[in-house]
């Protein structure tokens, strides 16, 4: 995975009778979670809230060699993270990116709240299910 590539995608809900008054809600109640939100052992970060009014969440592509064998590019990573949580989380923004290399690459992505950050992190997706999500506070890297 050595190309950059960022997913920022404006949606909103638009069916047959016009704009509903909840973008991006999962009313058919498919493609959800695939597994119940486990909790996690690990404590939850604080409620550090970016600049752009964002709670981020973070995982290590490079340690995931499931994810990297199905998902050979960033590009292709990102795409799927991002279709999968805009299908899943109400909260997602839909704006997820790559950041650093090697070791230190990280795959971020920016939720509204720190409740639907939460529930990420204490999610397996089966889609990438050695990946790993954590809370990200950019301000500790």
């Amino acid at each position: 995975m050595d190309e950059d590539y960022i997913a920022n995608v404006q949606v909103a809900d638009v069916g047959k009778d016009g704009p509903s008054s909840s973008p991006q809600q999962n009313i058919s109640g498919e493609n959800t979670l695939t597994s119940s939100p486990k909790k996690s052992a690990v404590p939850t970060a604080s409620s550090h809230v970016t600049s752009s009014g964002t709670v981020d969440v973070a995982a290590m592509p490079n340690a995931a060699p499931e994810s990297l064998k199905k998902f050979t590019t960033n590009k292709a990573l990102i795409e799927a993270v991002n279709n999968l949580f805009l299908e899943t989380y109400e909260s997602y923004t839909g704006k997820v990116r790559m950041t650093g290399s090697g070791d230190a690459k990280r795959l971020v992505i920016h939720f509204h709240t720190a409740e639907a950050r939460d529930i990420c992190v204490g999610s397996t997706h089966s889609e990438f299910p050695d990946l790993i999500f954590h809370a990200h506070d950019p301000r500790q890297l």
